[in-house]
């Protein structure tokens, strides 16, 4: 497999990774607004239930995506840097691959996190 090669492959998954952010954060202004509109009629228990149910196993799945996608990158990028060998590739791989991906895993973590208490809040409010 060529440097070419997995730079294709890199910015495939990383366009993967900023879909998978994208996603969630539409679900969420969406959802969110949809909850906090006026037009939003009560939940009963039934429906709070469902919904919040709905919403953490969005949660699980777009975490999964988000670390399965980030361990690929880190992979990915760790082959790359591996195979180049002259210092004026060095110069342009370093450019346009991030070589260090660990905080992708907190940030995933974090964001879902604080804003799962949030949601489930609202929910209940609702």
């Amino acid at each position: 497999m060529t440097t070419k090669d997995l730079l294709e492959i890199y910015f495939k998954l990383n366009d993967r990774f900023d879909f998978l952010w994208n996603f969630y954060a539409v679900f969420i202004l969406a959802l969110g607004s949809y909850l906090l509109s006026e037009n939003a009629q009560a939940l009963g228990s039934a429906e709070k239930i469902i919904l919040i149910c709905g919403y953490l196993l969005f949660v699980f799945m777009n975490i999964y995506g988000l670390l399965v996608t980030s361990h690929s990158l880190r992979i990915t990028a760790k082959e790359i840097y591996q195979m180049v060998t002259e210092s004026s590739e060095l110069i342009v791989v370093t450019s346009i691959v991030r070589k260090n991906h660990s905080m992708d895993k907190f940030a995933a973590f974090f964001i879902h996190g604080a804003l799962l208490p949030l949601f489930i809040w609202v929910v209940l409010v609702r």
